[in-house]
């Protein structure tokens, strides 16, 4: 069970293991690390998330909900997880809870790409609130100018709201930054205008 004395390096280093498996994308070995973390510690903040992460990729967002709803029953402040949460919850259908619990992140540390990013999408998708979307998609642009993310949600979001020059540029950009399906919009929506330009 848990120990509230130091950590010991040997638990610091499967921490850390576990991590990198999650950031270098090797889901089985992450999940089998977060595992044996847990079966040591069932309250690991680290294996907790993990575990949620691994889930949420694999689409068990039900599995990923219940691991990120753990974390936060000791950490109700965790800005991360809360906006994990809110994400899962928005594949749930679940929308009144995504926004609440993405605001609270938001709140709680408002430097975050994504949490702009998902509340925009939560604004765009279950509101109908375009100008709150563009809004969020804004603020995520302004901390990271080329979230090709952002940018497409923000030209898909202008689309919808009638502004065809605007979502046109944020397409544009988003595709020049490698991003497949904003070349697909311009060639959907603007193709003489996008053929003129790339020849």
């Amino acid at each position: 069970m848990k120990t509230h004395g130091k950590t010991s390096p040997v638990s610091l280093f499967t921490n850390e293991l576990c991590q990198f498996y999650l950031r270098i994308q090797d889901y089985e070995q992450a999940y089998q690390t977060a595992s044996y973390i847990l079966n040591d510690d069932p309250s690991n903040k680290t294996g907790l998330y993990v575990m949620g992460a691994v889930n949420e990729v694999r689409d068990n967002f039900p599995m990923a909900l219940y691991y990120y709803s753990e974390i936060l029953t000791d950490s109700p402040d965790d800005a991360k997880a809360l906006k994990r949460k809110s994400y899962v919850e928005m594949h749930l259908q679940r929308e009144m809870d995504a926004l609440k619990d993405i605001n609270k992140s938001i709140e709680l540390d408002n430097n975050d790409t994504e949490s702009f990013l998902i509340r925009g999408m939560i604004y765009f998708h279950f509101f109908a609130k375009k100008l709150e979307a563009i809004m969020d998609y804004n603020e995520a642009l302004r901390l990271e100018p080329n979230n090709v993310m952002a940018l497409y949600n923000r030209g898909y979001a202008y689309l919808k709201y009638g502004n065809k020059n605007y979502a046109y540029d944020d397409f544009k950009r988003a595709a020049e930054l490698g991003y497949s399906l904003a070349e697909e919009m311009l060639e959907r929506f603007f193709e003489e205008r996008h053929l003129s330009t790339a020849s």
